[in-house]
């Protein structure tokens, strides 16, 4: 194998290998901002191993040469964002030049995809007042756990809580100035009832919530995050 280096001097380290995440709750399990990710792969082990994720570089829990424990739950608010990211492991090493000083050098990882999929935290609504006949339109807004870049698309999901000829829509929210974690959605003659609600982010939808109280009239059934329409 040939042996690359940095200016003729240093000689090129054994360079991480990325081979798959996963939810510590298991490999089929969704990928939220509360879930530790387990990072196999091999040579993760250096000076000082960092994950870089969304252009921001994170310390883990654990390091071991097949392992990187990374519990999401730590992390800054700004760090996350919803939707398909790439996830790569970076040796950082103090090189030293024929001059004295000391530099950081990178070795990157190749990159792996993963989907993290925002959450629901709040809901308020607020009625608009315009009526036609008798459906209804209103300003809904959603905090989540995620902050949303302003080219993010954002798709809300309603579904109408019942079986008995539930409706459903969609509806795109605009386009934002800044990034936030607040999202106003604009509803347009929907019929008064209450809905499951769901939100897309990139293509990352938010999970639904189950009702697992087995002695519930709804035991197993979808039960939030939900909202009601009034007449």
């Amino acid at each position: 194998m040939r042996e690359r280096s940095f200016g003729g001097s240093v000689p090129f380290p054994y360079q991480p290998v990325v081979e798959q995440v996963a939810s510590e709750a298991g490999k089929l399990q969704p990928i939220v901002t509360t879930t530790t990710l387990h990072i196999y792969g091999k040579q993760f082990q250096s000076q000082r191993t960092q994950v870089r994720m969304n252009g921001f570089e994170m310390t883990p829990a654990s390091v071991t040469e097949t392992q990187i424990i990374l519990p999401l739950a730590t992390l800054p608010v700004d760090c996350l964002r919803a939707g398909i990211q790439g996830l790569q492991v970076i040796h950082r090493i103090a090189a030293s030049s024929t001059s004295g000083y000391y530099s950081d050098r990178a070795i990157e990882s190749n990159a792996i995809p993963i989907v993290l999929r925002p959450t629901i935290k709040q809901i308020h609504i607020t009625a608009s007042g315009e009526q036609h006949d008798e459906l209804r339109s209103a300003l809904l807004t959603l905090q989540v756990d995620v902050m949303v870049g302003m080219k993010q698309r954002v798709v809300l999901v309603m579904n109408e809580w019942s079986i008995d000829n539930p409706v459903g829509y969609q509806f795109e929210a605009n386009p934002r100035t800044s990034d936030t974690d607040t999202i106003a959605i604009a509803l347009h003659i929907v019929k008064p009832a209450e809905y499951l609600l769901r939100l897309q982010i990139d293509g990352a939808e938010s999970l639904l919530s189950v009702d697992t109280d087995p002695n519930s009239p709804t035991f197993n059934w979808y039960s939030g995050p939900k909202v009601r329409i009034e007449d």
